[in-house]
């Protein structure tokens, strides 16, 4: 079977089959979105316990909370957490308030306190699932 540009789409698996072929191979880990979540997750979760913030003082919470845990590198870049917040701000995740002469102060909205309960679950989940296998190699090795 070939496509508009005539392109073979199709992989031959055996005689009888064949198995449609990807136009990319799937990234099973994205880091970008990965990075994302993170930045989202460690924002909203931090303006839900310690209240507003200027992104340049809600990085600083959060990077002295990850170094608090034990965790001196956030596993997102900074830039990722300036990006995110806007993504936030459009999204009514978050507010944003701005003085004359000041920095914007950002402020978690309701819709933010639905999206980190959301998201505090999938990355619980994701940690059972590692323990999980984490712990099925290891009595495999036993």
């Amino acid at each position: 079977m070939t496509d508009a540009a005539g392109h073979d789409n199709h992989i031959q698996v055996n005689k009888d089959r064949t198995m449609p072929r990807f136009p990319e191979m799937p990234s099973m880990l994205d880091t970008t979105s990965f990075e994302a979540e993170a930045a989202a997750i460690a924002a909203l979760g931090n303006l839900k316990s310690e209240g507003p913030a200027t992104a340049r003082d809600l990085l600083r919470r959060i990077e002295r909370a990850a170094t608090v845990a034990g965790e001196p590198v956030l596993p997102f870049k900074h830039a990722t957490l300036y990006a995110v917040l806007h993504e936030l701000e459009f999204d009514g995740a978050v507010g944003q308030t701005r003085n004359p002469g000041e920095r914007p102060t950002y402020s978690l909205a309701s819709r933010g306190r639905a999206l980190l309960t959301l998201g505090q679950e999938r990355w619980r989940a994701a940690h059972l699932v590692i323990r999980a296998a984490g712990a099925a190699t290891e009595t495999a090795r036993s």
